[in-house]
């Protein structure tokens, strides 16, 4: 682990490893420097969660008059919410390439309007042939992509959406994992949710929840569950995303990622 290492750094995927690498390197970042990522996070996330809670309520209250307001605050929420992401990422970044954190004001606009445009494809990529997972990690890719080197953004764009198509298998393989991920942890909070209704709280607990079930089967009830799930999950995809970016450069760069988070502990 010496000091010429170069500082660009690739995953150990770039020896033909498998597509759960950078994951278990996303659990492991989190695991070992989650004050690194948490608190920026939930500064990033508040006013967007404070904006899906009142859209829970508009929703099931049916208030449509309130909806213009309500899209005007997610929107806003939503370009803080991806600054936020940036600077975590941007964070990483630096941990990874043992360097100096770069630069992010310059940054703000192209990453932003890159974030729009992954988007847009997510939601209408299949009507342009384009695989809405390109779009996803695009949007994963935005931050690392603009903060990596200098250069103008059309070109850094240019080269990563290349590197993308490159290795389209790979991402397939990635995101099918996580989307079983995301599945698992679906059916373990319904199975805690049926399992603290139906035994722990009326069984062992002697609890009445007649009224509590009323409450529960409501769809406001399962919007919010979803609305936290989706909180779990964004914050994994934000730190993952770092990772999977330098895997896609693996096949020009020399150094071991995990080696990397080795010497982060010992820092």
């Amino acid at each position: 682990m010496g000091a010429t290492r170069e500082p660009e750094i690739a995953s150990e995927l770039g020896s033909g490893g498998a597509a759960t690498v950078p994951l278990d390197l996303t659990l492991e970042y989190l695991r070992r420097y989650p004050e690194r990522v948490l608190g920026i996070y939930l500064l990033a996330i508040l006013p967007m969660t404070g904006a899906m809670l009142w859209l829970v309520d508009v929703v099931t209250a049916q208030r449509r008059s309130a909806l213009p307001a309500v899209c005007v605050l997610l929107v806003a929420a939503t370009v803080w919410r991806w600054v936020g992401q940036a600077m975590i990422q941007r964070r990483i970044q630096a941990d990874l390439r043992r360097e100096a954190p770069p630069q992010l004001r310059g940054s703000i606009l192209p990453i932003i309007v890159v974030r729009a445009l992954a988007n847009f494809m997510i939601t209408w990529g299949s009507l342009l042939i384009i695989p809405a997972l390109l779009g996803f990690w695009l949007a994963g890719f935005a931050a690392p992509m603009m903060l990596e080197e200098h250069g103008r953004s059309t070109r850094k764009f240019a080269r990563t959406w290349q590197w993308m198509q490159h290795g389209l298998t790979r991402l397939a393989r990635t995101t099918s994992i996580l989307l079983l991920l995301l599945l698992l942890v679906c059916l373990a909070v319904l199975g805690m949710h049926t399992l603290f209704l139906g035994t722990v709280l009326p069984s062992l607990l002697g609890i009445d929840v007649t009224e509590l079930q009323l409450t529960v089967s409501g769809a406001g009830w399962w919007l919010a569950i979803g609305y936290f799930v989706f909180l779990a999950f964004d914050l994994f995809w934000t730190v993952a995303s770092v990772m999977v970016f330098y895997d896609l450069r693996s096949s020009r760069l020399g150094t071991d990622l995990r080696a990397r988070l080795q010497e982060l502990a010992t820092t």
